[in-house]
């Protein structure tokens, strides 16, 4: 598996791709022991457990706003740091999925010296767009707030999501207007809050899915985001669903990873992405895995895992 720019790809595979080997080893990776403590949000006694000592720790549901869904896990590695920084977004087609899904993640993660952030939040019906775009906004901020606390470099911190968790981290990454996503959130924001995004199978442009050869699940995800059916939605709100309409070359380094196989969202859509990027002259990349969707919610050592967990080590490597 090869990085590739999607002008390399666009004469390869069904819509443009072809899967490659990655060319770069994964670093060496030490096991680390790990300190569990179960703060239910206790951030005072989370702040004296890292002050005290710079072992490796595991804190859960931590609060990062007032909805009991608004809540995430922390992981730290063993050292002074501080840490370059993963906050990972889950998928489920914003009505399912948990923070708990990219627990194998965090494992690998830490072990390789990166702290690791998984997070929930609001889900549909009860919660529509914009409402899961503050809730990871929010929790980005409250990363930023607590870097001291747990050892986060708040130059390296990077967001990843797959699916639903791949669109959030493309409104992550995109965002013109935080401030907006931050009104009832209590932190606040640096200018440039990310140093990478790496998105996994996720949605990136709305506006005109009955248009394309696209299945009608994604127009069914619109539709739970929103609220409303999709052919009901105006062209202004599909545009400010979109991550793509957002784009105007201010964006950190993306890597979009898809996989040949992914039928649920077939890979144009990161393919789109990455040509408007790029087309703005951000650092954007495409790499294309054999993979259907899904493929990181399997075992970490089942194909292509290996490979992707490799090049996201080398994306935080590269930026950091």
């Amino acid at each position: 598996m090869q990085r590739r720019h999607h002008a390399e790809t666009t004469a390869e595979y069904g819509w443009g791709f072809k899967a490659a080997t990655i060319r770069r080893p994964l670093a060496g990776i030490v096991s680390l022991a790990l300190i569990v403590v179960a703060c239910s949000g206790d951030e005072s006694t989370s702040a004296d457990t890292t002050t005290e000592t710079p072992s490796p720790i595991v804190v859960t549901d931590m609060v990062y706003n007032q909805d009991p869904a608004q809540v995430l896990d922390v992981h730290v590695p063993d050292g002074d740091g501080p840490f370059p920084t993963i906050m990972a977004i889950h998928g489920g087609g914003f009505y399912a999925g948990s923070k708990r899904d990219y627990s194998r993640h965090a494992e690998h993660f830490v072990d390789s010296g990166i702290a690791f952030v998984t997070i929930d939040y609001r889900l549909a019906p009860s919660t529509t767009h914009p409402g899961q775009v503050e809730d990871v906004h929010c929790a980005l901020a409250w990363v930023h707030e607590n870097a001291d606390r747990y050892r986060f470099d708040p130059s390296n911190i990077v967001v990843m999501g797959g699916s639903a968790g791949g669109y959030l981290t493309g409104m992550l990454a995109t965002a013109n207007d935080r401030d907006r996503y931050l009104g009832d959130c209590p932190y606040d924001l640096p200018a440039d809050p990310l140093a990478g995004a790496v998105t996994l199978y996720g949605i990136f442009d709305y506006t005109d899915l009955d248009n394309h050869d696209y299945p009608p699940g994604l127009m069914g995800a619109a539709s739970r985001l929103a609220g409303e059916p999709y052919n009901e939605l105006s062209a202004d709100m599909l545009a400010e669903m979109s991550p793509i309409e957002q784009i105007d070359g201010s964006e950190p380094p993306i890597l979009a990873i898809h996989g040949t196989g992914d039928r649920t969202i077939p890979g144009a859509m990161s393919e789109g992405f990455v040509t408007a990027l790029q087309a703005a002259g951000v650092d954007a990349e495409l790499l294309l895995v054999e993979g259907n969707h899904g493929f990181d919610l399997q075992p970490l050592t089942a194909p292509p895992n290996g490979e992707v967990l490799a090049a996201i080590e080398q994306f935080v490597a590269d930026i950091g």
